[in-house]
């Protein structure tokens, strides 16, 4: 970066972090994390921070741990990159968030000992504390400082351990310690929970409620730690009843953002709210310290105890949510307010009978109710990466009590939504009949828009550090990723059993066989394609009928779901398309190569293996996003792809062949695939019972590897590609060419997976039997090859030596021969020396039939390295000679050589 282009990059950078009052001394673009003292800070405490990138587009981030002000900024709009500029800009983002993550943990480490510290030192808090007495509550095992009047409040994680402190002066001014981490922490006391659990933001609010109904209680400090305080609570107390306890915000210009806080809370943990309302508005009360105060513990008492009644889910038309009141005109705005916050629109309700709207009626004549649909939830608002293809997360269940979520993209919802409906109808959800029902579910979920937000992918597979299936995802993440689409996608990950059923019934009787391993293994393989930095590409069993090959590709796609996991070749090029984008990221199982095309065969493998969709045109002409994917093929055939291609008169490319490897299906041990009987007697009955297993146990293996992989994740990378490498060199001959290398690596990264789900406890395999079984494997491959030489190049020299073997005496005349024999369809001439046969191509037939199928230039160099081709004394392939009847002509010179090797 230029200086003048540089000091324009720093003045930019100090102007936002002046926007929100921050000012660093120094500006230094070295991508390394910088601190410094916020407004609010004590000298030297440097709770602000910031990081600055340099490079063609300058980025980074600043914040304040202090505020939990956290912000990116970019020298462009984002808006105005290009793709390949936004994935550079998002990688950068990405390492600006895991170094801040980084520094701002240990800070927060920092603050903690520093806290434990204060604790430790500090007194107990007795009865006569001024802020205990002004409130009318108990210190309920608080602590205090030696002036007897500032109170100190622990912030505890999830493990009890105090990460930040919280002190109360005896006006009721509160600070928290700088650096401590308050998000998700709480203090807790009352003893422990029986049946109940309450919620709240403060310490007076929580003692008056824990003096009037002696349930224990958690202090959450601020309403936007509400939510993540009862997610703690309910992880660790899953049968306990949790009831929010919120503050009644309505007199805030900014809204009620106590009960806006406190709904999220209680919805997400299926807990039950409650709210103060109060007889007098005089002092503007907000709290339940204000109702204990200002009409005694019983009026808090009762709340709580109405509130503990009522279910949160039949609560969302309003009543419930705020106590046991009644709708009556004065408390209309706070169910109003309510609903916005569940995202239920004025006019609906949800009850266990349904979703109803009912029109607002006068005093005279109330409103009419119709039921719109069958009880069905919007849970979330969710948008992509870009925040586009916004959408609504559903759940219902149908009939059966089957449940169902689904991502619907707003833009089904633009017309008619009969589409949307359709596909409602074909999941289970019960739709009014009426015009008017069927209008009121569109407006339903249109103006639904709850708090939650979720991020939506339009593919299946890793985004980011989390795995996404059609109906689930694997992985932690700051906040909730599904798969969104216009329907909702017939998913073929599916379960039956247990993972020990399918351990014990499948994956044992794979164990001393190397197919069924490697079949198993690169299953596993397709889920971390992504983190080896490989492309797509497969394994081919080839054999006979009934050699046992489909048997493989059964114990592959068990991994993921039941038989019709499996796919078939048979399919255009477009819906082939769409299967391999619904397995990216996984395993592709593809059954019997012969009935595609021989022609279209090569096409259809470069197409999978490259990962990408054909470029099509969108209805306004513009370019639509083409499909992508990354997965591991399992194929089947009773040919090679080689000799399927040669079926349709082309030739298989090096690239083609190393992207689908043949592996001979038959083991070499006289039972076709298998090895090992297990006791059956024979292969047939074998495979009968493995097939029989994986129609019953089957989808189990892929959660559970994606489960153990997503918490391990960082240390798998670690290892990987020194993994990878170590195989490799143990395995792939000294003299063995790039693509031998390819394919190795390919067998290197099935046998990590094997083994890494063996290490898990998936498999029930002994750790090395996934090596071994892809060590046989690569082995028998580079037998039936021919070694680990250069397939293109020994592919040509094949090609060229049967041309000769073909056509040596037929399509070339002699040049010693006077008898005037002609040479029908010549190809060129041939002579005997001392050094042997000599053949004198012409060039034509050299271009049109020696190199038939293959680069001309590339075959001019192997046969000249070879020796035998001889070329001019400039190094050109092709010689001028004086032949018969021709005179001087070029032509190719072939010696004796082809037929020393």
């Amino acid at each position: 970066m230029s200086a003048a282009l540089l000091i324009d990059t720093v003045a930019q950078f100090r102007d936002a972090l002046a926007a929100y009052n921050l000012h660093s001394p120094e500006i230094v673009a070295d991508g390394a994390i910088h601190r410094f003292d916020s407004p609010d800070d004590k000298r030297g405490k440097q709770s602000a921070w910031y990081i600055l990138h340099d490079g063609e587009i300058p980025a980074g981030a600043f914040g304040d741990w202090k505020t939990d002000l956290s912000e990116k900024w970019c020298s462009k709009s984002v808006a105005c990159l290009s793709p390949m500029e936004r994935q550079q800009h998002s990688e950068r983002i990405k390492q600006v968030s895991e170094r801040v993550a980084a520094a701002k943990l240990a800070h927060q480490a920092a603050a903690a000992k520093i806290c434990e510290r204060i604790w430790s030192k500090a007194r107990d808090a007795t009865d006569d504390n001024p802020y205990c007495q002004r409130k009318g509550i108990k210190p309920f095992g608080l602590r205090e400082f030696k002036d007897r009047r500032t109170l100190i409040v622990p912030v505890r994680d999830a493990d009890g351990k105090i990460s930040s402190l919280q002190f109360i002066d005896a006006d009721g001014s509160k600070k928290f310690k700088g650096g401590g981490r308050i998000e998700g922490g709480y203090y807790g006391f009352g003893g422990r929970p029986v049946d109940t659990v309450l919620i709240c933001e403060g310490f007076a609010t929580g003692a008056s409620l824990h003096q009037a109904t002696g349930h224990p209680v958690a202090i959450a400090f601020n309403a936007g730690n509400l939510y993540a305080v009862a997610k703690s609570i309910r992880a660790k107390l899953p049968a306990i009843r949790i009831v929010v306890c919120a503050d009644n915000d309505r007199f805030a210009v900014t809204g009620n953002t106590g009960l806006n806080h406190a709904t999220k809370a209680a919805l997400v943990v299926s807990g039950l709210l409650a709210l103060p309302l109060f007889q007098n508005d005089d002092h503007q009360p907000t709290d339940f310290n204000d109702l204990h105060l200002t009409e005694g513990v019983n009026a808090v008492r009762d709340c709580i105890e109405a509130a503990r009644r009522i279910s949160i889910q039949d609560a969302q038309g309003g009543a419930a949510l705020i106590g046991a009141a009644e709708i009556t005109t004065e408390n209309k705005a706070a169910c109003k307010t309510v609903q916005s916050v569940t995202g239920l629109p004025y006019g609906f309700t949800i009850s266990n009978s349904g979703v109803f709207y009912t029109s607002e009626g006068t005093d005279d004549k109330p409103g009419k109710s119709i039921r719109v649909c069958a009880p069905m939830r919007v849970t979330a608002m969710i948008r992509d990466r870009s925040s586009e293809n916004w959408g609504r997360v559903i759940e219902f269940d149908d009939a059966d009590g089957v449940q169902h979520q689904w991502a619907i993209p707003m833009e089904m919802l633009a017309g008619d939504g009969a589409d949307m409906r359709r596909e409602l109808s074909r999941l289970g959800l019960e739709i009014g009949a009426s015009l008017s029902a069927k209008n009121r579910l569109s407006e339903y979920l249109i103006e639904s828009k709850p708090t939650e937000r979720a991020r939506c992918v339009q593919q299946t597979g890793w985004f980011d550090d989390v795995f996404v299936m059609p109906d689930r995802t694997i992985g932690d993440s700051t906040e909730v990723v599904l798969y969104q689409s216009e329907s909702k996608a017939a998913c073929q990950y599916v379960q039956n059993g247990t993972l020990e059923q399918w351990r014990e019934n499948v994956a044992r009787l794979c164990m001393g066989n190397s197919r069924l391993i490697l079949a198993v293994s690169a299953a596993f393989a397709g889920m971390i394609l992504r983190h080896a930095g490989q492309e797509s590409g497969g394994l081919h069993f080839i054999g006979s009928s009934s050699t046992g090959k489909s048997t493989a590709q059964q114990v592959a796609a068990s991994v993921y779901g039941g038989p019709s996991f499996k796919q078939s070749w048979r399919a255009t090029g477009n819906a082939l398309e769409g299967t391999c984008a619904l397995h990216n990221d996984a395993a592709l199982i593809l059954d019997e190569v012969a009935e595609v095309d021989p022609k279209e065969v090569g096409s259809i493998v470069y197409m999978i293996g490259n990962g990408t969709g054909k470029g099509r045109a969108g209805r306004a002409g513009e370019a639509k996003q083409r499909k992508t994917w990354r997965l591991m093929i399992v194929s089947s055939g009773e040919i090679g792809l080689a000799q399927h291609m040669r079926d349709g008169g082309k030739i298989a490319k090096a690239g083609q062949e190393v992207r689908m490897i043949d592996i001979a299906a038959d083991a070499g041990a006289g039972h076709g695939l298998f090895e090992e009987l297990h006791g059956y007697e024979g292969g047939a009955k074998l495979s009968d019972a493995i097939k029989a297993a994986t129609q019953i146990y089957h989808g189990t293996a892929a959660l559970a590897f994606l489960e153990h992989l997503t918490r391990d994740l960082k240390t798998f990378l670690a290892t990987l590609k020194q993994t990878m490498s170590g195989f490799v060199a143990a395995h792939l001959p000294s003299d063995a060419a790039g693509q031998a290398e390819r394919v190795c690596s390919r067998f290197a990264i099935i046998a990590i997976a094997g083994e890494y789900a063996t290490g898990a406890g998936i498999t029930g395999w002994q750790q090395g039997d996934a090596v071994a079984a892809a060590a046989t494997c690569f082995k028998s491959w580079l037998d039936n090859r021919g070694g680990g030489g250069n397939q293109e190049r020994m592919a040509i020299l094949s090609s060229v030596r049967a041309f000769f073997e073909s056509h040596g005496e037929s399509r070339f005349s002699d040049i010693k021969d006077t008898s005037g024999r002609v040479t029908v369809n010549r190809a060129g001439f041939r002579t005997t020396s001392d050094a042997g046969q000599e053949y004198f191509v012409l060039t034509e037939a050299y271009r049109r039939d020696v190199c038939a199928g293959f680069e001309m230039k590339a075959v001019n160099q192997i046969l000249i390295d070879a020796g035998w081709l001889v070329p001019d004394s400039a190094g050109k392939a092709a010689q001028s000679k004086r032949l018969p009847d021709l005179g001087k002509t070029r032509c190719y010179v072939f010696t004796s050589k082809m037929w020393e090797t």
